[in-house]
């Protein structure tokens, strides 16, 4: 009789020498988590997205719009977002950041006072380094008050200098975004360029770019402004492109598009001053009372409206920004492969 693969005989029992490998009934799968997306049919709650797109097409301008709607826990262009922290790694235009964000809190309200931490000024990691991952790694997990829901990443040509990413040089860049994920809880948007007279639907540098995004967000120049599409998705079909252009406002410039004409609900002076005391761990309403600044009989008044406008959300004897959680990280993941 010819022996098997497992050193028995066919037809015979075959030695079991460990259990490292598991098999499941494919009755199991039902039981299995469902798909999760930090960003419905866009951004998948692990790993790392591309925002490609040629110069000039909006990417840093979608960046921060979804930094807003994240922190806020509002839909993005009517796409339903995981609320939370956003740690933005800001390398390209750190100048202009504030110029966009303070039309954005105006126009769309404010973001609660953790809701997006930006790297400082002058920081300048190298993401071709795995302990400069490490220490970034560490930083979001050490200065923010509770896990981040999205890491922006913008540009991947800043955060590796001197690095060919035409070679295998970056596969290891990728491996080290994907261990970024894993260790902060968090998927990573990186945004990035085109490659030189492509189709725009292609990250410059080498095939492992691509290869190894669980997704793309692709941008396009349009008559009226700019357009974007989530496409090249692993886990769902291609999005039509949505249309998006800058209106000037009396703040500034603010995206607009068909799926967003009406303003958030503007709320007093008062009501941002409260709710912007309010972190996103919570506080006890007299321990919020005292941050807010506001006398007693104001800030009753204040808090009752953020409850009703859905601002704010009470949990037992906590108030918190409406979606905050305050999960705390457990223990970094080693990596076992070193840069």
């Amino acid at each position: 009789m010819s022996q098997n693969d497992g050193g028995g005989v066919e037809g015979e029992a075959v030695e079991v020498w460990g259990n490292r490998f598991r098999f499941i009934d494919h009755g199991d799968l039902a039981s299995l988590p469902p798909m999760a997306w930090a960003v419905e049919n866009a951004i998948p709650a692990h790993g790392y997205t591309l925002l490609v797109g040629d110069p000039k097409t909006g990417k840093s301008y979608l960046a921060m719009d979804l930094a807003g709607c994240v922190a806020r826990g509002t839909r993005w262009f009517g796409r339903a977002v995981r609320q939370g922290p956003v740690a933005y790694i800001a390398l390209e235009g750190r100048e202009g950041m504030r110029s966009r964000l303070d039309p954005w809190e105006a126009h769309w309200g404010p973001i609660p006072a953790d809701g997006i931490r930006f790297l400082a000024p002058g920081e300048k990691p190298n993401f071709a380094k795995l302990e400069d991952v490490q220490e970034i790694a560490r930083a979001i997990r050490t200065q923010h008050a509770a896990l981040p829901a999205l890491v922006i990443l913008d540009t991947l040509g800043a955060a590796t200098p001197g690095t060919d990413m035409n070679t295998d040089g970056a596969a290891t860049v990728m491996e080290h975004l994907k261990y970024l994920a894993e260790n902060v809880g968090a998927p990573v948007l990186v945004v990035h360029h085109t490659t030189k007279n492509g189709s725009g639907r292609s990250g410059k540098g080498s095939v492992h770019i691509d290869a190894s995004a669980e997704g793309f967000l692709f941008t396009r120049r349009e008559a009226s402004g700019f357009a974007f599409q989530s496409g090249r998705q692993r886990w769902c079909e291609d999005s039509e492109w949505t249309r998006v252009h800058l209106e000037e406002t009396e703040d500034g410039p603010v995206l607009k598009s068909a799926l967003r004409q009406h303003d958030a609900p503007r709320i007093s002076p008062r009501a941002r001053q409260a709710f912007l005391a309010l972190p996103a761990g919570g506080l006890k309403c007299r321990e919020w009372e005292r941050a807010s600044g506001l006398a007693h009989s104001t800030f009753g008044r204040i808090r009752q409206e953020l409850v009703d406008d859905g601002q704010v959300t009470k949990d037992g004897d906590l108030y918190r920004p409406t979606g905050s959680t305050g999960s705390k990280p457990g223990p970094l993941v080693p990596m076992d492969t070193a840069a």
